[in-house]
């Protein structure tokens, strides 16, 4: 996988290094829970990125939405809960997280699931959503940039 420089490692990071030392943040007040948002043009590695994280954390549950599976987020999210250490892979995020006010109706109502899934999870869980997208700059500015839902945007 070829990445630039330094990027792999702070995926790396804020994944398999929180994993490996969840008992001494925990203790020290940190949360567990985890956002990462992998975006770029399609072929830049954003799913093998996911595929080497999967690969690397063989100890975390690992469950993964896309395309007609988003209607399955809340589900997928008490599976979360109760299967931990698990990660939840979003593929193409932006099929369910655009920003408000560009549908049909201006509201969509998988993206507010999503947005109170990422929200209401407690600090100790220990959970990672994975997102990836090729439109970021679609992306509804509350679910990137509002803090304990992307911690990463790689």
């Amino acid at each position: 996988m070829i990445l630039p420089e330094g990027v792999l490692e702070r995926i790396e990071r804020h994944t398999i290094g929180f994993a490996a030392h969840a008992q001494r943040l925990l203790a020290a007040g940190r949360h567990l829970k985890r956002g990462l948002l992998l975006y770029g043009p399609p072929g830049t590695g954003k799913t093998l990125t996911a595929m080497y994280l999967i690969g690397r954390m063989r100890e975390r549950t690992v469950l993964v939405l896309s395309g007609r599976s988003y209607g399955l987020v809340v589900p997928t999210c008490a599976l979360d809960r109760n299967l931990q250490p698990s990660m939840t892979v979003l593929e193409d995020v932006d099929l369910v997280a655009e920003e408000r006010g560009m549908g049909a109706m201006g509201e969509n109502p998988l993206l507010f699931e999503l947005l109170n899934e990422m929200d209401g999870l407690a600090e100790d869980a220990d959970v990672i959503f994975l997102l990836t997208t090729n439109r970021a700059v679609l992306l509804e500015p509350a679910q990137t940039a509002r803090p304990g839902r992307v911690d990463q945007a790689t």
